[in-house]
């Protein structure tokens, strides 16, 4: 049940997220829309596992979770700086132009923030957890 109601879940924050992103609305109300909805999906994560698994949240809200936060992010840039690097190597990649917009700079880090929740706590924070109690780690892993 937890399962369908994660993927129903998924099907309307997609849609709200499309009906979002043609709206035409200000992007700085867009960027207020897509931080709360960040909130909403880590507020029902909480709500969620305090009710279904009857214990208290302590990976969101722990004091470590921002420095873990930046250790991940900066971790996951210097993959990709490696990437473009290997790419740039060997001819895949180079760059034509540079246009430095902030706002849409900031923009598209907010909606890759929550996208990146999101994830997280479907796939690793329920989906994961509910397949390793139920079968085993290595079957979480490949479902998840």
């Amino acid at each position: 049940m937890l399962l369908a109601g994660g993927f129903v879940l998924f099907l309307l924050l997609y849609g709200l997220a499309q009906a979002l992103g043609n709206s035409g609305l200000n992007e700085y109300l867009l960027m207020a829309l897509m931080l709360a909805a960040g909130g909403v999906i880590c507020a029902v994560y909480v709500l969620t596992v305090g009710k279904i698994e009857k214990r208290k949240v302590n990976e969101v809200l722990a004091p470590s979770a921002l420095s873990w936060t930046g250790k991940g992010m900066a971790v996951g840039a210097g993959f990709f700086l490696v990437v473009v690097a290997i790419l740039a190597g060997i001819g895949a990649y180079r760059v034509e132009s540079m246009d430095f917009n902030v706002t849409a700079l900031v923009f598209n880090l907010i909606i890759y923030l929550v996208v990146a929740i999101g994830e997280e706590i479907v796939f690793r924070g329920i989906i994961f957890r509910m397949v390793a109690e139920r079968w085993n780690v290595l079957a979480a892993l490949a479902v998840s």
